[in-house]
């Protein structure tokens, strides 16, 4: 009984290895074969209206510099995120607002820790 289960389970092997999901290529349209840097700093905090307002400048080489806008949009944490180029600042800012007190400065940073680290793996750069 155990050879012949051995034998069906053996016979089978090549058609069961055959049946296994293929693997996703990666996109190559954000690949920039590691040869980006993206970097990101907190450069200014003010409060205003029972708010803490923060500014980061960030910068890249080799991918677009604007593309990190997008990681600090539509979370309901935030009020009025504002990205832009600042001339004052000499880079790309995003300025953002959070509530006032211990509870808004934990999301403001759990925030720009995951921002960096979702800018570096979609565009696979190297920080620097």
């Amino acid at each position: 009984m155990k050879l012949a289960s051995a034998l069906t389970l053996l016979a089978s092997a090549p058609f069961l290895a055959s049946a296994a999901p293929a693997p996703e290529p990666h996109g190559l349209e954000n690949r920039q074969a590691g040869n980006c840097l993206v970097n990101r700093l907190l450069i200014k905090t003010w409060h205003e209206h029972a708010q803490s307002r923060r500014r980061v400048a960030f910068s890249s080489e080799n991918t677009p510099t604007e593309n990190y806008c997008k990681y600090w949009k539509g979370d309901a944490f935030f009020r009025n995120v504002q990205c832009y180029y600042s001339k004052d600042a000499g880079s790309w800012v995003v300025d953002a607002s959070t509530d006032l007190g211990l509870g808004g400065d934990q999301t403001f940073n759990s925030k720009y820790m995951s921002t960096l680290k979702s800018w570096q793996r979609e565009y696979h750069c190297a920080t620097g």
